[in-house]
Order: C-alpha cells, then sequence, then structure tokens
C-alpha cells in the first residue's frame, strides 16, 4: 500500500506538509550548532598528539560529545512530537519541555555521583542546572515557546562553556609555550 499523490488518508499531512511547528528553523539550528561543537571536539582529539590525557581533559571532551549529541536529538524533538500530537503545539511544547527536564535532571545526577572527583562541582551544576530544570518543569504547565527555546539554549550554552574551557587549554603537537 503506497502512497497515492494526494497522501494516506491515515496520515493526511504526511506529503502535503500540513501545519507547520513555530520556529522549527531554530531547533534544527540549534541541532546544527551542538553536531558543531561533538565535531570539533573529535577533531581536536585527533589533533592533540600523543601524550596522556589528564582526568580533567577526558572528563571535558565526553562531556561536550554526551550534551551536545543529546542536545541534537532533543532539539530535533519537537517536529515528530507535533507531528504524533496531531499538529498540538502546546502539546508538543509540554512534551520536549519535560524531555529538557529529564536531561538536566541526569546532568544533576552525574554531578552527584561525581562529587567526590570533582569537589565542588555538584554544587555549582546544581545552581545552576537546577533553575534550568524548574524553568523547563514551570513550562510543562505553561507551554511557552520562549521558555522552551531558553531551555535549548541553556543545554547549548552549557556544552559551549565547556568547549571553550578545551579550546582555552589546547596545545597543538610540536610547540611548547
Amino acid at each position: 500500500m503506497g502512497l497515492s499523490s494526494a497522501g494516506d488518508e491515515r496520515w493526511p499531512d504526511a506529503r502535503r506538509g500540513g501545519s507547520r511547528l513555530t520556529e522549527q528553523f531554530y531547533f534544527t539550528t540549534i541541532a546544527g550548532i551542538a553536531l558543531s561543537a561533538a565535531g570539533f571536539a573529535g577533531l581536536i582529539t585527533a589533533l592533540r598528539g600523543d601524550g596522556p590525557w589528564s582526568k580533567t581533559e577526558l572528563w571535558r571532551l565526553r562531556s561536550i560529545v554526551r550534551s551536545a549529541l543529546t542536545l541534537v536529538v532533543v532539539s530535533l524533538l519537537p517536529e515528530p512530537i507535533f507531528r504524533a500530537v496531531g499538529g498540538d503545539e502546546p502539546l508538543t511544547i509540554r512534551v520536549t519541555s519535560a524531555v529538557i527536564a529529564l536531561v538536566l535532571a541526569s546532568f544533576i545526577q552525574r554531578a552527584i555521583a561525581d562529587r567526590r572527583e570533582w569537589p565542588g562541582f555538584a554544587r555549582e551544576a546544581g545552581l545552576i542546572v537546577g533553575g534550568q530544570l524548574l524553568i523547563q518543569l514551570v513550562n510543562i504547565y505553561l507551554a511557552s515557546l520562549a521558555l522552551l527555546m531558553l531551555g535549548l539554549l541553556g543545554l547549548l550554552l552549557g556544552t559551549l562553556q565547556v568547549f571553550m574551557r578545551v579550546i582555552r587549554d589546547f596545545r597543538p603537537p610540536g610547540r611548547e609555550d
């Protein structure tokens, strides 16, 4: 059973495009920037050389890749959710905010689990990420597109902050200062 030129009746918007999610371009732009950050982390790894990696360097690179790829997936979720809920934008915002809240809660959980290795980090992460988590939990009720967009931007800024720390400490091979 193939699609006719008019589309499948069970999925009326499958071929025609149907209604559009507000600010979809913003979501895909965030995903693209996050994917670029993950790619640059790989490039830094390749250019770094063969010397031993410190525990901090490994944590930073893993953190960049993990958070960047998570952000790519989360940023791409609104469109399929929007289609799955029949074009209900407030519900799409609520579901996506709930997903962001779960991601933020897992960041806090990971920071607490790592508190012995990274003293003070759990407190700092708890304050910053906890505030973002609270906003997304409130947004599950409010369904504000602006708060959802800020939530994604907050995730991106956290990733880029760690990325900038890696860049700051980067020493290409063969160059000793």
